[in-house]
């Protein structure tokens, strides 16, 4: 603590200490903003920031503080188990990088420091992904950070063997599970399926994922040039928003909201109608479909997959006993 003269706390030299200790540091290469605005869990935010200030416990590390008998890698027992060689130059990390992260060679990369591991995540090659799509190779590349961190922890403290190929199917898992999915499906008047569209984003409440579907449903509309559209949706609070133009949407689908306004005012006849999950059934598996697959599709109705078609066939004979 730092206190006044007075004998008073002083929040202000405080502050004043502080920043005098943040400017005598060595500046960093990481660009640590956009570490913090990375679209991933927190919990790996953190790894990744102690990885990047060193200061994860690698054996090299214990060494500048205590005398290590062995201060090999624990998972080839090949080298001094530096952040550099546990992270992309070991064997074991290596053959993950490549099952888990769309066959990556880490041996390709150049990193000196913990810091230039972490650089890799925030932009990683661009060989490896288009741009739009850079955030996904950023998540897997940074969940296989963690796994290996978590595969050496695990050989120190149980002593158990690894397993590749579990650890590739984990790194997979919690990318699905970090991942919501888009959907939008187009019908005519008689409700046959014209086309069906999906993405996939970062994770999200159901609430601005059903919400951000809707402003790309709109988006899609402008774009094709259509003049009288309905659209059509399950999430109640998102229609009542819209249909309610006095009242104030939540605050997480404000923006989204005022957006999909706007643009709807361009179509000359449109309408948003509420209707039940019951009904949306080919939207909700058109977005299993795109979670699945881990990609982002456009078919229409020559050439859907068989299960989609099914559940379309379902969704058109249910309307069809509805009009």
């Amino acid at each position: 603590m730092d206190i006044i003269s007075e004998g008073h706390f002083s929040v202000k030299s405080v502050s004043r200490v502080s920043s005098s200790h943040i400017n005598t540091q060595v500046s960093s290469t990481v660009a640590w903003k956009k570490l913090w605005n990375l679209k991933a869990p927190e919990t790996i935010k953190m790894v990744l920031w102690r990885l990047g200030v060193n200061a994860l416990p690698t054996r090299v590390n214990l060494l500048k503080r205590v005398d290590i008998h062995d201060p090999t890698c624990l998972l080839c027992q090949g080298c001094i188990e530096s952040p550099c060689h546990l992270f992309l130059r070991c064997l074991i990390a290596k053959a993950l990088w490549f099952s888990a992260c769309w066959g990556f060679r880490a041996k390709d990369v150049r990193a000196d420091s913990p810091e230039d591991i972490v650089n890799l995540v925030i932009k990683p090659p661009d060989a490896l992904c288009r741009v739009a799509d850079q955030w996904k190779v950023s998540l897997v590349m940074a969940l296989t950070l963690e796994e290996i961190w978590m595969m050496r922890n695990t050989e120190l403290h149980l002593k158990s063997k690894v397993d590749l190929r579990a650890s590739t199917q984990l790194i997979q898992r919690r990318f699905r599970d970090s991942m919501t999915a888009l959907a939008v499906v187009a019908t005519d008047r008689g409700g046959f399926i014209c086309n069906v569209w999906a993405k996939v984003s970062p994770l999200r409440s159901l609430l601005q994922a059903k919400t951000e579907a809707l402003l790309w449903v709109v988006q899609i509309a402008k774009q094709e040039r259509w003049n009288q559209v309905a659209f059509e949706g399950d999430s109640q609070v998102c229609f009542n928003s819209l249909s309610n133009s006095a009242a104030t949407p939540d605050w997480s689908i404000q923006t989204t909201i005022s957006n999909i306004r706007s643009l709807a005012e361009v179509i000359h006849h449109s309408s948003f109608v509420w209707i039940k999950r019951s009904c949306n059934a080919t939207a909700h598996e058109v977005a299993r479909l795109a979670l699945n697959s881990r990609f982002s599709f456009v078919f229409n109705k020559g050439n859907l997959p068989p299960a989609l078609a099914a559940v379309c066939k379902e969704d058109y004979l249910r309307y069809s006993s509805l009009v």
